[in-house]
Formats: structure tokens, sequence, C-alpha cells
């Protein structure tokens, strides 16, 4: 059955916002749960380019050693694909 793209980008938008916002804060005790948000929402916008963790400190105000962490997490949760 198909549904309109508004109900699609709606249920892609509730699940990533339970993981980030809820499960990933809860798994590993992140403390900060906007800048786990700041750090995913720099890098959506950045899709596809490549970028270096100072670029992504600078861009989204987290800490180059909390963005190490904060991907393992979101490439954990299948919300990123690291590629080297």
């Amino acid at each position: 059955m198909k549904t309109p793209g508004g109900v699609q980008v709606n249920i892609r938008n509730d699940i990533i916002d339970k993981v980030l916002l809820r499960d990933l804060p809860s798994l590993y005790g992140i403390q900060d749960v906007q800048e786990l948000n700041a750090l995913f929402t720099t890098i959506a916008y950045n899709s596809g380019n490549e970028f270096t963790y100072d670029e992504l400190s600078i861009g989204s105000g987290v800490s180059k050693n909390t963005i190490k962490r904060y991907i393992e997490y979101l490439e954990a949760a299948f919300l990123i694909k690291v590629v080297n």
C-alpha cells in the first residue's frame, strides 16, 4: 500500500527522533542530547561529503573526542555509515 510522501517523512523522522532522543542516550548514558542531535544534523546536511572530526566539531559545536564516540553510537544504530 502506498502512502503519501509526507507520511513516510513523518514516520522516518519519528524513528530517528526516538533513536536520537531516547534510545542512544539511555543505552550509552549520553547526558547532552542536544549535542548528539547537533552532530547528527551536521552530518545529515553534509551527507555524501568528506569531512574531518575538526570540521564536524566546528560545524556542530561538539568536541572532537565526543564526536568520535557519538559517531560510533550513530553507526551502531544504523543511522549513519562511515566510509573510509
